[in-house]
């Protein structure tokens, strides 16, 4: 989902451009830098990666991780990256933000050099809270962010978050097959397939104003949406939460593009030339960059959300689907006899196997509160 995320993205930027070249070079531009993310106090993290013909399959994703990139600091020191992903990700480490400083992005690839404008950063408010908005039983749950800016101008706004859930499967087996070897399973130890964790972090821009508010407040602002009979809600969810004020022009950027995206039919529509954004091809001025990078200070919040158990609502019953003698498709352990006198019982894999489809690991967190393996 995030790659196909990122390549709309890039198409629709990219399909917003065609204006500007000659109407016979459809389909035919390919290879412009797309840059990503914004230089900040926590960990910067910059992706790269460039266009593909509009014509090529959405699955073929071009990152760049063989580019120069650095931190520049109108001081003349710069910040150059810890590692690189295979998805062309940069982490770069600044840690502190000097007000009195200017900072910008600088890339050299492809035997040519961009950079994004010096800018300084903006401090970002604290936020108040993290809740859960929970309405109707059989409407979804939603995690959300309220925060206040004492500042009399209004407040641009963009967050990301990542999240970690403990869940377990809907029926403990005590024998079965975890990563490949057969177990007798017991609760206490590791080796079972009744506990896990899972993790996901933002895909979608998460933007808002207090432009047209009254008060500079933004309350209960909705970022996740979660079901009902999500994995999230069954133990324990954890949330981290990263805030960030923005520039009027780096939202007005963000938000023409995310409203491309999620309105039905309009992914071919196009993007102004006023909206390229902030980085410019020092060797060739006239060629287009796709992206805004920002100069902002961060501000987090975590939270265990333990009330959440409350909310689960399973969509299947597991018990109803146990079967003895010889397991259907599908089906595996859940009661081993370990004698040929005494039947198996047998239920569904993703009734017994929290690792099942992708759903979680059992990888623990060390800092994680509960005492479950």
């Amino acid at each position: 989902m995030k790659k196909l995320y990122m390549y709309i993205t890039g198409l629709v930027m990219l399909l917003g451009c065609i204006s500007e070249y000659e109407p016979n070079t459809i389909g035919q531009i390919e290879g412009l830098l797309v840059v990503e993310g914004m230089i900040t106090n926590d960990t910067t993290e910059i992706r790269l990666s460039r266009s593909v013909k509009i014509l090529d399959d959405f699955g073929e994703e071009e990152s760049i991780t063989d580019a120069n990139v650095l931190i520049e600091c109108d001081q003349g020191f710069t910040f150059e990256p810890v590692c690189v992903s295979e998805e062309g990700v940069y982490i770069i480490k600044v840690d502190k933000l000097e007000p009195a400083y200017k900072y910008r992005l600088s890339i050299n690839w492809n035997d040519k050099e961009y950079k994004s404008e010096y800018l300084s950063p903006l401090d970002t408010p604290a936020i108040d809270s993290i809740s859960v908005e929970s309405s109707a039983s059989e409407k979804p749950v939603y995690i959300c962010v309220t925060t206040h800016d004492n500042e009399p101008e209004p407040t641009y706004y963009k967050w990301s978050y990542r999240e970690i859930w403990e869940f377990n499967a809907d029926l403990f087996a005590n024998a079965g097959y975890l990563n490949d070897k057969f177990y007798m399973f017991e609760r206490h130890t590791s080796q079972n397939t009744y506990y896990c964790w899972g993790r996901d972090s933002s895909k979608v821009m998460l933007l808002a104003t207090t432009d047209k508010l009254t008060e500079n407040l933004i309350y209960e602002k909705k970022l996740i949406e979660i079901p009902r009979d999500h994995d999230k809600l069954k133990i324990l969810y954890y949330i981290e939460v990263k805030q960030n004020r923005i520039r009027k022009g780096a939202y007005a950027y963000f938000e023409n593009m995310q409203r491309n995206i999620e309105q039905a039919g309009s992914i071919f529509s196009p993007i102004p030339a006023e909206m390229r954004g902030n980085i410019v091809c020092v060797s060739d001025p006239k060629e287009w960059v796709l992206g805004y990078v920002d100069v902002t200070n961060t501000t987090i919040m975590k939270r265990f959300m333990p009330e959440l158990r409350d909310l689960y609502q399973a969509s299947y019953d597991c018990a109803k689907n146990i079967f003895t003698g010889m397991a259907p498709d599908g089906y595996t352990y859940y009661i081993y006899s370990g004698t040929p006198t005494v039947p198996n019982l047998y239920a569904p894999i993703r009734c017994v196997d929290c690792t099942y489809d992708g759903r979680g690991t059992k990888n623990k967190p060390s800092w994680w509160p509960t005492d479950h393996l």
